[in-house]
């Protein structure tokens, strides 16, 4: 496979893929702080199905560190 391609099928496109973009929404929480439980969902599936090396990055109102 080459070139920019779209899916639901994260398993596939994992396995398939060298990078992987995640971005999704980034809501605040009650405190204000950007809530990341939908990154970390998304960043624990991409985890699940990696069978080597990948480039993963998240496009997504993520605050600096959790990146790291």
């Amino acid at each position: 496979m080459s070139g920019l391609s779209f899916t639901t099928d994260i398993e596939s496109a994992v396995q398939k893929s060298l990078a992987i973009f995640i971005a999704v929404g980034t809501p605040q929480s009650a405190d204000g702080a950007a809530d990341l439980r939908f990154v970390k969902e998304v960043a624990l599936s991409v985890a699940r199905h990696m069978n080597g090396y990948k480039v993963v990055v998240t496009k997504s109102t993520v605050p600096m560190g959790p990146g790291r």
